[in-house]
């Protein structure tokens, strides 16, 4: 990679976390869940962001995980940013479909959905979820792997493994 690319990219990088930053303040007004934040190596969810927007505990619910939030107001879309090679960016989605490849072999697929009877909440769909221990607001894939793919309406990335991926949940 020479370094103009690795400007070009950490320059991307920045537009789309200010732009996520820009639009979590704008929402924020009307949206109490937490943002979501991806990372690839071995797949964490987390949610909140340090020393600005406090986290949620993760909790089970039927094979599917959601934030600790009975209260929380109902979730119509998200806004998802993606930094990588491929159609990346930003998006307004329902979904996020997350491939993740197993070190001994073979993908899986997570997702972050809209589940729910009328009240719609962000829910994270896979198997072999659990929380990190002593950290109940962070989810980790108990399969050694590495996230490939993130398809999210007109986003198809493979994401750079050192960058988040951010998830907004809005009303």
């Amino acid at each position: 990679m020479t370094e103009q690319t690795k400007w070009g990219l950490g320059g991307l990088t920045v537009g789309l976390v200010t732009g996520a930053l820009i639009m979590t303040a704008v929402v924020r007004e009307e949206e109490d869940r937490p943002p979501m934040v991806v990372r690839g190596g071995s797949l964490i969810f987390q949610n909140g962001i340090p020393n600005s927007v406090p986290s949620k505990k993760w909790k089970k619910n039927g094979n599917d995980w959601e934030m600790d939030h009975p209260n929380g107001k109902p979730t119509n879309y998200f806004i998802v940013a993606v930094v990588g090679s491929g159609t990346c960016g930003l998006a307004v989605v329902n979904s996020i479909a997350l491939e993740y490849r197993l070190n001994g072999g073979g993908t899986k697929v997570y997702s972050i959905e809209l589940k729910g009877p009328g009240n719609k909440i962000p829910m994270i769909v896979g198997e072999n979820l659990a929380p990190v221990q002593g950290d109940e607001t962070t989810l980790n894939v108990t399969d050694a792997g590495t996230l490939i793919r993130v398809t999210a309406g007109s986003i198809s990335c493979q994401p750079m493994s050192n960058q988040p991926i951010y998830v907004l949940p809005l009303k």
